[in-house]
Parts: structure tokens; sequence; C-alpha cells
């Protein structure tokens, strides 16, 4: 679905009145989506177990499933089935408030969960060739 949507950020499936409506998710800021598409991209990478990208995918699809009425018990069991129920149990269960908890004892917020300059390499160049932010237009990659 994502291949068929290539500015969707991420497809949501369904609601509870309507559980096989699929729903893209689009970031609107471009530091927002680049950071998303950096997680996202490692959750596909190294799977469930890199909790803190799960934790931040969660953290940031929250809002949005609360926007279009979707409950946060939808997204888990979307996320449950793409990334397995103890994996995302952990990550769920790590989250308290706006901080996530980390095995290590460590607290961040969203934007301060880690990540390193790869897991960026070529995000720039591909929202640039999807012409999806007017003002990347002029950046140099």
């Amino acid at each position: 679905m994502l291949q068929e949507n290539p500015t969707a950020d991420y497809i949501l499936w369904g609601n509870q009145d309507a559980p096989t409506i699929p729903h893209a998710v689009k970031f609107e800021h471009p530091m927002e989506c680049m950071a998303f598409l950096a997680y996202r991209r490692r959750l596909f990478m190294r799977g469930g177990f890199d909790l803190d990208a799960l934790v931040y995918i969660i953290m940031t699809l929250e809002p949005a499933v609360r926007r279009r009425k979707i409950s946060k018990e939808t997204l888990y069991a979307q996320l449950r089935k793409e990334y397995g129920r103890g994996y995302v149990d952990w990550a769920v269960g790590s989250i308290k408030g706006k901080k996530y908890h980390r095995r290590d004892g460590k607290q961040f917020l969203v934007g301060e969960i880690p990540a390193s300059t790869e897991d960026f390499a070529d995000i720039l160049q591909q929202l640039k060739a999807l012409d999806r932010f007017s003002l990347l237009r002029h950046l140099k990659s």
C-alpha cells in the first residue's frame, strides 16, 4: 500500500466502524516527516526489537489516530501484527505520559530518542524527488 501511495508516511487500517478502510498518514512538516521515515525504515530493517524506533513510531502515530478518531487499541493491534505482540506491549509499557523510559534507565521525550545520521540517509533526496515539500527544492542533499 505504501508503494502505491508514495507520499503517504504510514497507512492506518480502519477504525471500529470501518476496519478495512485505509487511512494515509502524511506529516506536514519536513523535519517531522524525515524523522518518522528514518525510524520507520529502522523498523523495516531491524524489526520490532528496535524498541527506540518502535516507541518513536507509537509516540508520533498516537496523535494522528486521535485526530482521526481511531482508538489507540486499533493502532496497537495493527502494530502487533506488523512487529509482534511482545515488542509492541513492551514499547507501550515503556511510555509514561510524554516520556519514553528505556530499559537502561534513560528517559527521552519523542524528539530526543536516539538516532544516527545513517538513519536519515537518502530520505532528503527521496522527499525532494517526490517534490513533497516546496521548501526543500533548493536545499543541497
